[in-house]
């Protein structure tokens, strides 16, 4: 696996793109009156500050694998999704970010267990459920914002439109999906003692063990 300098490195040239980027793109939206993708463009850099503010407000010091892991998340949901309009114009890159949510929150579930002080390798089967049970709760809220912004701006992010309620029951799927991956992985580690994805992803730059 790529070291945490790297990680490091990576994330700090994402973060340099993204702001220069999202400048542009913030110019532009001045220039046309766009202030709809204004406020998106400018909800990015909320979003991008969250790892920084995880760490001062909450004081979680969150990997750079797991900044990296968010990072491209953010990407994908706001950049190419909103600001390029991907995640309306294109079925795949919807099914895409669902499934990635479920695997990033998934994550965030096993850092809720070591920041609450749960144990990580007993009681392994509740772990795994809460892990899967945080995530649909999460992958839920989403779709209840969606649907509440379908009926208040008169929109069709859920696509109801075309498939009634298929598109929100193959988003819970596949967002399950994402979270079986880390349950999966989370197993494995456990049982074969190392340290793999899900544990280098929780770890912080102090964090030796599990």
């Amino acid at each position: 696996m790529v070291n945490m300098k790297t990680f490091k490195i990576i994330n700090i040239l994402i973060l340099i793109i993204m702001i220069f980027l999202n400048l542009f793109l913030i110019g532009q939206n001045i220039i046309n009156n766009d202030f709809t993708e204004l406020l998106d463009n400018l909800i990015l850099y909320l979003l991008l500050l969250i790892p920084f503010l995880t760490k001062k407000i909450i004081k979680i010091n969150l990997s750079e694998l797991f900044k990296f892991l968010y990072y491209i998340f953010v990407i994908l949901l706001v950049l190419f999704g909103d600001v390029i309009n991907l995640i309306r114009d294109t079925l795949w890159f919807d099914k895409i970010t669902h499934f990635y949510f479920g695997f990033l929150m998934s994550l965030v579930a096993v850092l809720f267990l070591k920041y609450n002080k749960k144990s990580l390798n007993n009681k392994l089967i509740f772990n795994m459920l809460f892990i899967s049970g945080f995530t649909l709760l999460l992958a839920n809220c989403w779709e209840f914002i969606e649907y509440t912004v379908d009926k208040l701006f008169n929109a069709n992010n859920q696509r109801w439109i075309q498939t009634g309620v298929d598109d929100t029951m193959i988003d819970l799927l596949i967002t399950f999906l994402g979270s079986i991956i880390i349950n999966i992985s989370y197993y494995i580690e456990v049982k074969k003692n190392k340290i793999g994805l899900v544990f280098n992803s929780i770890r912080d730059d102090n964090d030796d063990t599990k």
